[in-house]
């Protein structure tokens, strides 16, 4: 598994099959974070991984809890898919890099092709991270396990 390294700070492995997308790839994603960000792709699989992190300032670092970023981001999730039926499937949590992460599950078509994501968010200090999974339906079950996995291999940088 071949690793790359967001914002100095966090170490994310991916299979083979993935690549790293460059700028040009970049123009065609529709970020919903500003800041330091990291797109996965594995076109086979018809698979996008996208992992960002954002600064906040000391009040809304003590203030924020992660859970309500988590429903933040949801929102702004479905605003920016809404105009491709947006459609959330549930809340959960999980583990990623020894933290929990707060997410949901979500439903919408792009260029006429059912589309299945995740999100996910992590709070650590003064640093939201973000995650999120993208992949046509018909794909879902069988690359679920891929993002499981790549989560999974999420770890500091200092470790």
């Amino acid at each position: 598994m071949r690793t790359v390294t967001l914002n100095d700070e966090i170490k994310i492995g991916y299979p083979d099959g993935f690549h790293v997308m460059d700028s040009e790839e970049l123009k065609n994603v529709r970020l919903v974070v500003d800041g330091p960000v990291v797109c996965l792709k594995d076109p086979d699989r018809h698979v996008i991984i996208t992992a960002g992190c954002k600064e906040i300032n000391g009040f809304s670092a003590f203030m924020l809890k992660q859970k309500d970023i988590a429903k933040k981001m949801e929102v702004d999730v479905s605003f920016a898919q809404k105009m491709y039926g947006y459609k959330k499937t549930g809340s959960f949590q999980r583990e990623i890099g020894g933290d929990l992460a707060d997410g949901f599950g979500y439903t919408y078509k792009a260029q006429g092709i059912d589309m299945y994501g995740e999100s996910f968010v992590v709070k650590k200090a003064k640093k939201i991270f973000y995650y999120h999974f993208y992949v046509r339906q018909e794909f879902r079950e069988k690359n679920i396990r891929v993002w499981e996995e790549i989560l999974a291999s999420v770890t500091d940088c200092l470790d």
